[in-house]
């Protein structure tokens, strides 16, 4: 997007939490609040994380959580996989990440191979049940 990259999943997220909201939208807005471009923890959500993940995620914290969200902004815009999308957004592919974490040709097909049999995989399950 134009102020850096931002997971569709989270994004799609922040859209749909609104007073009126139900489903994942509603649990959403549960545990954050955002405001225009700030996304606030309100309530620890009832999930556990692995300690990699804790420690990924201190880790993080630790790096940026200093940073205001503009610092943020104009750090993303220094990754080699994200391009100016100008007034809309535009995917960053897998490909483009792999490549720009300087992986090889052989090593880059064989993980997009795995994406590719993860995503058939789930929507054989989708439409069998």
């Amino acid at each position: 997007m134009k102020w850096g990259p931002v997971l569709s999943n989270t994004y799609d997220l922040m859209k749909a939490a609104s007073p009126s909201a139900s489903g994942l939208g509603c649990r959403w807005m549960q545990h954050m609040a955002s405001d225009s471009y700030y996304v606030n923890l309100i309530q620890l959500p009832p999930i556990t994380l692995s300690a990699a993940d804790a420690d990924l995620a201190r880790e993080i914290y630790n790096a940026y959580g200093d940073h205001d969200p503009w610092e943020l902004s104009e750090l993303t815009h220094r990754f080699p996989e994200w391009r100016n999308p100008g007034p809309s957004s535009r995917p960053i592919s897998l490909d483009d990440i792999l490549r720009a974490l300087g992986k090889g040709d052989e090593e880059r097909e064989e993980i997009l191979s795995l994406q590719r049999t993860d995503s058939l995989l789930a929507a054989y399950s989708r439409n069998a049940g």
